[in-house]
């Protein structure tokens, strides 16, 4: 009789043990099939299209450059590229942006992109005092720089966006 008390035991082990590893193995298919679905957040293109108007938007990847923009772009030590993608219409403009999160302040930020794109021959549309947005143009091409406080007021969150008229 122990054999037979035993039998049922080890048959519910084994079983046990087959069902447990069954579970892993359909975790692991739904894994696979989810993640080959995912989309690719980098080099991403998505469609928009109202009425006459389409634009084909591409992520890209957070170190590569924008169209237009120059490569020696300051970015400080601690920076993290939130978003960066460009956008382009059926009637000839791309649209090229980057946001992302500086150690600086506001007002550092501020002044250290207006300078930049200052000596790269970009024109603020607007003088005066320094606050965001700020907006330039050099030849059809726009500008717009606008920085705004993190979670942490000593970090700010900048977002540069350039439209480049093709036609």
């Amino acid at each position: 009789m122990k054999t037979q008390s035993k039998l049922p035991g080890s048959i519910s082990k084994m079983f046990l043990g087959i069902f447990f590893i069954l579970i892993i193995i359909i975790a692991l298919v739904t894994v696979y099939f989810y993640l080959r679905k995912a989309p690719d957040m980098n080099n991403s293109v998505t469609e928009i299209s109202s009425g006459e108007f389409s634009a084909e938007v591409k992520k890209l990847g957070s170190a590569e450059i924008l169209s237009g923009f120059p490569e020696d772009l300051p970015m400080q030590d601690g920076s993290e590229v939130l978003d960066n993608y460009e956008a382009t219409s059926n009637d000839g403009r791309i649209q090229s942006t980057k946001l992302f999160k500086s150690p600086q302040t506001t007002a550092q930020a501020l002044q250290t992109y207006t300078n930049f794109f200052t000596g790269k021959g970009w024109v603020r549309n607007v003088g005066g005092s320094l606050t965001s947005p700020i907006l330039m143009r050099r030849a059809d091409d726009t500008l717009m720089i606008s920085v705004s406080s993190g979670i942490d007021s000593s970090e700010a969150i900048v977002e540069i966006t350039l439209t480049q008229n093709q036609y």
